[in-house]
């Protein structure tokens, strides 16, 4: 029986997935190759189209059928007021109602997680060669216990921003757990068909995945009992990228940072790696400031929506493929604001909860002397953009006497040997600074957890509850997400 682990990045922009196959020793590792237009790709583009006949279409497509295309449902999804307090941003960037129409945003999510799902399975049937004929693929990712059906076993690993406020960081592990989940039992409906499933028209999709949280509602199964049938998980995307960093034991023991730029957020992380190469996370973010912000820097127009977004994008990256960006003062000016805002967060997470932790147990002058000098590694999309990939130096605590400044570390010096990645696709290691997320992610099991997520650190901020264990999203009063009507449900009032 082959077992897998599917390291699912669902990006703003993009989405990568590394294959983890365990039952290769040692393991081997597999980034998925994506065509959908003739030409191989380890990158999926986070794009969902409604044709005219009311199909959906993912990733790229380029009929004259179209009716309309919807992006960033993945940010838009993962979208609270807590990212727009520490930026300049204070309004929600991917308005609902005016981007996605008569679909939330989770629900795109879903349909588009399901054709990743589906094409890396159809991908893992036919290139088993245990697989005999006789076999449906309903039957080949079948979960019963029978030996003859279970033939391959998969865990699937989805990353997710997230935040240093744990409530805040529950609330969002379970919402995404709920597409995952959800994503799931539609897979399941559908025989794991793709061909069934791309002739499914919106209402037809909108109706399964009703009936669905409907039946979620009433399940009396525990939420993670469900989760270990499916053998599904979420991460959080920061603890995925850092997880394989510090497996390769490149990083000598000591005190480190991280910056992953992406298309709709930018994670910072502070960590300590001990002396058995374990991470011990001293804070992390999520902060809504990364790529997207540098084209909405760029416009001249008031209103800015999706449409301009993709506009300025292609704009700008023609200029840096022709290396005219640096005439550019509008996109020069952008960057620089972007650098600014994630310097900016990147002080405050150093000076609390970092320092404060570490000021209790060591005089101040040793621990500033501590971080001086040490790496900060960045990695991402956006280092893409030439003035986001030529950092210097990050300064992280400036007085009049003490300077801190954290010195920017290629994640390139961490590219993985070539006889661990089973992928023959030429540019899957220059590309590795894209990719570190999903090849993390591949590492982790259903019943395995990321440190940061560790719930016995939940903890209620209530005086009169202190120390109480917050076991579900307390902050939401819920334990059920309705992924259409985008509200919290808890199953025990529905009785």
């Amino acid at each position: 029986m082959g077992q897998f682990v599917i390291g699912l990045d669902f990006g703003t922009y993009q989405t990568k997935v590394c294959i983890n196959h365990l039952d290769k020793i040692p393991s081997l590792h597999e980034f998925h190759e994506f065509d959908k237009s003739g030409n191989s790709s380890l990158f999926m583009p986070s794009r969902v189209t409604l044709l005219n006949n009311l199909t959906f279409r993912y990733g790229k497509y380029a009929g004259d059928d179209i009716q309309q295309t919807f992006n960033y449902f993945k940010i838009a999804s993962a979208e609270d007021p807590i990212f727009h307090l520490l930026s300049e941003y204070n309004k929600p960037i991917y308005n609902i109602e005016d981007n996605f129409g008569e679909f939330s945003p989770e629900f795109l999510s879903v349909i588009y997680i399901t054709s990743i799902l589906l094409e890396v399975k159809e991908y893992l049937k036919s290139s088993n060669t245990s697989v005999k004929k006789k076999f449906s693929l309903a039957n080949f990712f079948s979960k019963s216990k029978d030996p003859e059906n279970d033939v391959i076993e998969l865990f699937i690993r989805l990353g997710v921003p997230t935040e240093w406020n744990k409530k805040i960081n529950i609330a969002r592990r379970r919402k995404f757990e709920m597409i995952l989940l959800v994503s799931e039992i539609l897979q399941q409906q559908i025989a794991y068909s793709s061909e069934r499933f791309l002739i499914l028209k919106k209402d037809e999709l909108l109706e399964m995945v009703r009936s669905i949280i409907e039946e979620l509602k009433d399940c009396e199964d525990d939420f993670t009992e469900l989760l270990n049938k499916y053998k599904i998980s979420v991460s959080p995307e920061s603890a995925a990228g850092l997880l394989y960093l510090v497996q390769t034991k490149l990083l000598k023991t000591g005190l480190y940072a991280a910056i992953d730029i992406g298309g709709g957020t930018s994670d910072m992380s502070f960590f300590n790696v001990d002396y058995e190469h374990r991470i011990k996370y001293l804070a992390s973010e999520s902060l809504m400031v990364a790529c997207n912000n540098i084209y909405i820097g760029c416009s001249k127009n008031t209103n800015i929506d999706q449409a301009e977004i993709n506009r300025i994008e292609k704009e700008i990256f023609t200029k840096i493929d022709s290396d005219k960006w640096g005439n550019d003062k509008d996109y020069n000016q952008s960057t620089n604001d972007v650098k600014l805002l994630i310097n900016k967060e990147l002080k405050m997470l150093f000076l609390n909860p970092v320092c404060n932790a570490l000021f209790q147990k060591f005089d101040w002058i040793n621990v500033l002397k501590t971080f001086d000098g040490k790496p900060c590694i960045i990695y991402g999309g956006g280092i893409k953009h030439p003035n986001l990939k030529s950092w210097d130096k990050i300064l992280v605590f400036d007085n009049i006497s003490t300077q801190v400044n954290l010195q920017p570390y290629n994640v390139n010096n961490f590219i993985p040997n070539h006889n661990k990645v089973k992928n023959l696709y030429s540019k899957w290691s220059q590309d590795f600074y894209m990719l570190v997320v999903a090849f993390g992610l591949s590492y982790l099991r259903h019943d395995s957890e990321a440190e940061e997520w560790d719930d016995s650190q939940y903890e209620s901020t209530n005086e009169e509850e202190k120390l109480k264990e917050v076991p579900h999203p307390r902050n939401e009063g819920c334990y059920i997400y309705d992924v259409i009507e985008r509200k919290w449900y808890d199953r025990k009032s529905l009785k």
